[in-house]
């Protein structure tokens, strides 16, 4: 029905309702926005920036995802394929 109360989840799953992500309340923003959320062990979860913090995470932004590659690695790799592509550009053309 559209209705909002500040309940746990399981209360809220057992009477019907769709509980939402931890840190969120009626008064918040329905759509909260997440981010990727390092932490040390080299693990990455996407969460609320508040529940990343209070998880001893660090938190990379609003709207970032989770890689397996650090972003310095996940850059040169891009800046490799873009190289690899040009390569196969230049053969495919014809020359004259």
């Amino acid at each position: 029905d559209g209705s909002c109360q500040d309940i746990d989840a399981t209360t809220c799953t057992d009477t019907g309702g769709t509980p939402q992500l931890p840190g969120v309340t009626c008064a918040s923003d329905p759509c909260p926005a997440l981010g990727g959320c390092n932490f040390s062990d080299d693990t990455c979860q996407i969460l609320l920036e508040t529940a990343c913090g209070s998880s001893g995470g660090t938190y990379k932004g609003d709207g970032t995802t989770c890689t397996s590659l650090p972003e310095e690695l996940e850059c040169i790799l891009q800046q490799k394929l873009m190289q690899e592509r040009q390569k196969l550009v230049r053969k495919a053309s014809p020359q004259g």
